[in-house]
C-alpha cells in the first residue's frame, strides 16, 4: 500500500508503508485475487461524512457523488463531483481517498510480515485471519485480513494505522470490504475510516464512509 491520504477543508493527511515481503501462501492467493483487479477502476465514489462532537451528538452530515468522466493520457481516471448533499452543521468535514478505487492491491501490498490470526465467522461465513504488521521508524500500521479459507478472496480488512495532519499524529481505524468486480475480478466495495480528536478549538468524531461502484476496465 504506497499511501492513505485523507484530505479534508482543513488539513491534508497521510501515511506511508514500506515495500512488501514474503507472505503466507493464503495471502499471496489474496494478492493475487486483488492485482487479478488491478485493470479496473470505479467508475463512481460515494463518499459519506458523519459528524459527531465530542459528547457523542450528531452535528450533522455531508455525502459527494464523484463519476468518472475522462482519462488522461497515460490511462489514469479523472472523476469529477456530480451531487452532494449536506444535512445539519457538518462544519469541518474530509473526504477519504485510500488510492483503492484506482488500485484495489493496494489494500494488501505493503507490509513487512503476515503471521496467522486464527479462524473467526464474519457475518455467518468462516473465514481465516492473517494480521500483517508495517514498522517505519517508531510507528506500526497493523492490518487484520479476513480470508475466505478456500480461495484466499479477501473479504475484509480491519486497519489500525497513523494519520499525520497539521493538527499533529492520531492512531484512526479503518475497515475496507470486498466483493467482485466486472468480469469476475476481486476490488473493495467499501472503505470506513473512524477517528476522533481535537480539530481547532473543537473536539470531534467523524465516520467517513467511501463506496466504490460500477467498476470498469482501464482503456
Amino acid at each position: 500500500m504506497r499511501w492513505f491520504t485523507v484530505r479534508p477543508l482543513m488539513a491534508l493527511l497521510s501515511l506511508s508503508l514500506p515495500a512488501a515481503l514474503p507472505v503466507p501462501t493464503l495471502v499471496g492467493r489474496a494478492l493475487q485475487r486483488l492485482h487479478q483487479g488491478q485493470p479496473e477502476v470505479a467508475s463512481k465514489v460515494i463518499t459519506h461524512v458523519d459528524v459527531y462532537d465530542g459528547k457523542g451528538a450528531f452535528l450533522g452530515s455531508l455525502e459527494t457523488v464523484a463519476a468518472l468522466a475522462s482519462w488522461t493520457k497515460d490511462g489514469k481516471p479523472v472523476r469529477k463531483e456530480i451531487a452532494s448533499h449536506q444535512q445539519g452543521s457538518p462544519g469541518f468535514t474530509m473526504s477519504l481517498s485510500l488510492h483503492l478505487e484506482d488500485s484495489p492491491a493496494e489494500a494488501l501490498d505493503g507490509f513487512d510480515t503476515w503471521s496467522e490470526a486464527g479462524p473467526a465467522d464474519l457475518q455467518g461465513q468462516p473465514v481465516r485471519r492473517f494480521r500483517g504488521i508495517s514498522v517505519s521508524g517508531k510507528e506500526t500500521t497493523v492490518a487484520l485480513a479476513y480470508l475466505d479459507p478456500q480461495t484466499g478472496a479477501p473479504l475484509q480488512v480491519d486497519y489500525e494505522m497513523p494519520v499525520h495532519s497539521t493538527f499533529g499524529t492520531r492512531q484512526v481505524k479503518a475497515t475496507v470490504r470486498f466483493g467482485p468486480g466486472a468480469g469476475g475480478a476481486w476490488v473493495p466495495r467499501s472503505a470506513t475510516l473512524d477517528q476522533a480528536g481535537r480539530v481547532m478549538f473543537w473536539s470531534r468524531h467523524l465516520v467517513v464512509v467511501s463506496t466504490y461502484q460500477d467498476w470498469v476496465p482501464r482503456p
